[in-house]
């Protein structure tokens, strides 16, 4: 949602690190949940460009950035699931060292945020919310998170308990009562 000009600096910088995942088979699944600028098109041009490895959904209202990764989600064939934002604001080299836990076991990997920087009141807002969300589950982290990576065993559950008006960490937190957590 709102990815017009991130994308097509950050689907060709994935795609020239997949260097790094060279015994998986990968794909890239981007769904563009009703957002008013021109992100689908830019994504019709990238799957052009790419049509080997992306593959491309749209919903067809903005439905909240829990039901677009559980759509893709839903498409993803692999035996491990990951989903990061399109506006880079996680590492995407960290997906080694969670497909590296993931190899060793761990059903559900969390990139765990240690720095957050929203710029002025959203500052305050997203600590008032991560603050309260650690009261619901302790395993929350402080920083928040949204870059996971999970075995293919938990989707289907995972999209079964995604709601609109749901919050997708504490979906996640409860689908697996020891994930593991990389900053």
């Amino acid at each position: 949602y709102g990815n017009e000009e991130n994308l097509p600096i950050t689907i060709p910088y994935m795609i020239d690190n997949l260097k790094l995942f060279e015994k998986y088979d990968v794909e890239i699944i981007m769904v563009c949940d009703g957002s008013p600028d021109r992100s689908w098109e830019v994504m019709k041009k990238l799957k052009k460009t790419y049509p080997s490895i992306l593959r491309i959904y749209r919903l067809v209202a903005n439905s909240y950035r829990q039901i677009a990764i559980a759509a893709g989600v839903s498409k993803a064939k692999g035996d491990v699931i990951g989903a990061i934002s399109a506006d880079m604001q996680d590492p995407f080299e960290l997906f080694t060292d969670m497909l590296e836990a993931w190899e060793n076991g761990h059903k559900m990997v969390i990139a765990r945020r240690v720095k957050r920087t929203d710029p002025g009141i959203g500052w305050i807002f997203s600590n008032a919310l991560h603050r309260f969300m650690k009261k619901i589950d302790k395993r929350y982290p402080e920083g928040g998170f949204d870059f996971f990576v999970m075995d293919s065993s938990l989707t289907l559950d995972y999209c079964q308990r995604i709601t609109k008006n749901g919050f997708m960490p504490l979906v996640l937190l409860g689908l697996y009562d020891k994930p593991i957590f990389i900053d």
